[in-house]
């Protein structure tokens, strides 16, 4: 894990400190966002670009906007304090890796110590899926020429299952899942975390079923 430069904040700079997102509190006693002499931002703290995104993903409603998956979301008071999350963070495998709230538990709405872990960027996509694309339908299906269309998606790729006839969406859905699940397996073989990996299988199962 790299080494962090942390320089100490000055008293003027604490002082002029802000709520983020009028809920979050930046108590740390160096500068987590410096700037240059000539006022252009340099190396910003990488756990505080993580707890403001998170912070952002909740309270931002302009972000909600553009991500409305995450209306609802909220960070548990313990960690409106960036110390807070901090100390948690530092001990974590977090370089490379996506801040996931709901990996542990399903359908989870808060960030808190918890109830998040660190994944892969695969890991923390495995779950969502584009619905402009696929409109009211299922997860996996959308309509092309007639026809449904089913595919997954594997890293930043998606890949073509095949198409159905619109009398067929049942058959369209299970060839969805059942790639799915097939491809959660995979997935879930470079999870280190035990608990991680088995929360992750899990939600796999209840979401896709059992066949493969």
């Amino acid at each position: 894990m790299r080494e962090l430069i942390r320089t100490p904040a000055s008293n003027r700079s604490l002082g002029t400190r802000k709520a983020i997102l009028g809920v979050g509190i930046n108590d740390a006693e160096y500068m987590t966002d410096p700037r240059d002499k000539d006022g252009k931002q340099t190396t910003r703290c990488p756990h505080y670009q993580t707890w403001k995104s998170m912070l952002e993903r909740c309270y931002s409603d302009k972000y909600q906007q553009r991500q409305p998956t995450y209306i609802g979301c909220s960070v548990s008071e313990e960690w409106h304090v960036f110390s807070a999350f901090l100390a948690w963070n530092e001990k974590q495998e977090w370089e490379g890796m996506c801040l996931d709230k709901d990996i542990l538990i399903m359908g989870n709405k808060e960030y808190s110590p918890s109830t998040c872990c660190y994944v892969s960027g695969d890991i923390n996509k495995f779950f969502s899926d584009s619905g402009a694309a696929r409109g009211d339908l299922p997860l996996g299906v959308s309509l092309f020429k007639g026809k449904y269309k089913v595919s997954i998606r594997i890293a930043s790729k998606r890949k073509h299952l095949g198409y159905f006839e619109l009398t067929d969406l049942e058959g369209a859905v299970s060839a969805y899942k059942v790639a799915k699940l097939a491809r959660a397996y995979v997935v879930a073989e470079d999870i280190t975390d035990e608990q991680v990996k088995a929360a992750f299988i899990d939600q796999a199962i209840c979401r896709f079923g059992t066949q493969l």
